[in-house]
This record gives C-alpha cells, sequence and structure tokens, in this order.
C-alpha cells in the first residue's frame, strides 16, 4: 500500500482542480507536530486543495505491524482530540503552546514552522460511527466519515440527522467491520 500522503503530492502535481485528502489517518502513527507540518506542506504544494481526515486508530493488525500497543479506545480517542487540538494550534497564527496528557508543545512558532495556505486552514473529516465520535466531530470536524458497527447504535440516527442540518457539513460513509465487538468509537 502506497503512504497516503506522499501519494497525494502526486495527485496534486496531476491535477489542477480536484481536492485532495484521506478518509483518515491513524492518529497513532504520526505525531501531531510532525504532521503538520507535512499537511501543510501538501495544502501549499496543492494550492490550498487538501483535506484533512483523522481518526483514532481501529486496525489492530495496522497496529501490531507498527509494533505499537493497541490501548483501549478511550485512551486513543483522547490522544486523537488532543492531536486535533494541536493541528488546529499550528494552523493558526501566532504562537502555540499545549499541555495535554498525551502531548506537550512549547510555544512553537517562526517561519521555520509552515503553515497552510488555505484560511481558513483545511477542513478537517473526523470518522467514527458511535455516539463518542459523532459528536466530537460534530462539535470539531467540518465533515463527518461515518464508519457505523455492524450493529448501528440506534441512538446515533438522531445526531446524524442534526449534523447533516449543519451549514457546509458533508458525510461520508464507510462500513467497517470492528475489531472489538465491545467497543464503539
Amino acid at each position: 500500500q502506497l503512504a497516503p500522503l506522499q501519494t497525494l503530492s502526486s495527485v496534486a502535481e496531476a491535477t489542477t482542480r480536484l481536492r485532495i485528502g484521506t478518509f483518515v489517518l491513524n492518529n497513532d502513527l504520526r505525531h501531531p507536530v510532525v504532521l503538520a507540518q507535512e499537511l501543510a506542506s501538501l495544502d501549499v504544494l496543492s494550492g490550498g486543495r487538501l483535506e484533512i481526515g483523522l481518526g483514532a486508530g481501529w486496525n489492530i493488525d495496522e497496529y501490531r505491524a507498527a509494533g505499537l500497543s493497541y490501548d483501549r479506545h478511550p485512551v486513543r480517542f483522547e490522544r486523537m482530540t488532543e492531536a486535533l487540538t494541536v493541528l488546529k494550534g499550528l494552523f493558526a497564527d501566532g504562537p502555540f503552546s499545549f499541555s495535554g496528557k498525551h502531548y506537550q508543545i512549547s510555544a512553537l512558532e517562526g517561519s521555520a514552522f509552515l503553515k497552510p495556505q488555505q484560511r481558513p486552514p483545511p477542513p478537517f473529516l473526523i470518522g467514527g460511527g458511535g455516539r463518542l465520535a459523532l459528536t466530537f466531530a460534530a462539535r470539531e470536524a467540518q465533515i463527518v466519515g461515518l464508519a457505523p458497527m455492524t450493529q448501528f447504535d440506534s441512538a446515533a440516527t438522531p445526531m446524524l440527522n442534526s449534523f447533516t442540518d449543519t451549514p457546509n457539513a458533508t458525510a461520508y460513509t464507510a462500513v467497517v467491520p470492528s475489531q472489538d465487538p465491545h467497543e464503539k468509537n
């Protein structure tokens, strides 16, 4: 499988109008400061056509292959929420500091730290299928990626209806098999 950001760079070079983005990048595979630089570079190189998909990670085989611990969903989700805060902060103007449970950044700024071309910054897509992820996506993202469990949480239906009524919101759907039948994201 090709690496997503490098592949998008090639797509951006070969096109002039097509918006580019990932469904979701597994947050645990990339530190948000490094990811912010990669995404800002891709947005600049594409002429401001990037959409950023971010997820908490669900594929246990991906974690095993990378030698990473597959933490319970609440921990992975908490890291992703912190990472989104870091990305948004680094894409904003001025210095950015953050002190969370999983990430600490101190007054990062300067001409060496590239910002995205798009203003406001590129839209975020957050993926998930349970109440926690959909509520977070409705509050923090411009696009929601629906990945319902095989037994879809019926409580999510009213949230989905209210989200799709949000101006400038987009919804994508994918059916993703759960790795843990007791875990809902």
